[in-house]
C-alpha cells in the first residue's frame, strides 16, 4: 500500500489522481476525527462502555461511562490496520453466548469483527473483510474491469453498519 491506499485503488489510476488519493487519505487520517460510537450498557460497577470509531486516529477506542456522574473514563484503544479509517461501530446481541462488535471502516471499504468481552468493555479484532466483492476494483479511472462497464465510477466509502436483532 501507498499512504493506506491499496494496491486494488491504486490499479488504473494516473500518478496524479494517485496523489490527489493519497493526499486525502492522509489528510482525513492527520488527526481524531470520531464519527460514530456505541453504547454498552453491560459493564461492571454502574458503569456502561462507550466505543468510539476514530477515522482520524484510526482506532476504536472504549471509554467507561460512569452512570451516576455520567464522567467518561479511558478505557482501552484498538488500533486498526493502516489506511482503515474506522468509521461506525455497533455492538452485536450475543450468538452462541459470545458477543462480537463491527466496524466499518470507510477509507478502505472494509468491515472488522471483534471478540467483545462486554462485562470488561474489551474488543480484540478477528476478522476483516472487503465490502467490494473480490471481482470488482475500487477505481477512480471510470471503468469497472472485467464487467464491460464502461464509465462506472466506484467512488463511494463504507459508511454505516447495522445488526439485525437477532445477531446478523
Amino acid at each position: 500500500t501507498e499512504a493506506g491506499v491499496s494496491v486494488e485503488q491504486q490499479h488504473g489510476l494516473s500518478q496524479d489522481e494517485l496523489i490527489a488519493l493519497v493526499t486525502q487519505k492522509v489528510y482525513r487520517q492527520s488527526k481524531a476525527n470520531p464519527h460514530g460510537c456505541c453504547v454498552d450498557f453491560c459493564g461492571l460497577h454502574n458503569s456502561s462502555w462507550v466505543h468510539v470509531a476514530d477515522l482520524g486516529i484510526n482506532a476504536l477506542i472504549t471509554y467507561s461511562l460512569d452512570e451516576q456522574t455520567g464522567k467518561l473514563s479511558y478505557v482501552h484503544e484498538v488500533p486498526f490496520h493502516a489506511g482503515a479509517g474506522p468509521r461506525h461501530v455497533v455492538c452485536a446481541p450475543p450468538v452462541n453466548s459470545v458477543r462480537y462488535m463491527d466496524v466499518v471502516n470507510e477509507m478502505d471499504n472494509t468491515v472488522t469483527a471483534l471478540r467483545y468481552d462486554g462485562p470488561n468493555g474489551i474488543a480484540v479484532p478477528v476478522q476483516t473483510i472487503s465490502t467490494i466483492p473480490s471481482d470488482w476494483r475500487q477505481l477512480r479511472a471510470g471503468e469497472v474491469q472485467g464487467h464491460g462497464h464502461s464509465g462506472v465510477q466506484l467512488d463511494g466509502y463504507a459508511a454505516e453498519i447495522a445488526v439485525s436483532p437477532c445477531g446478523r
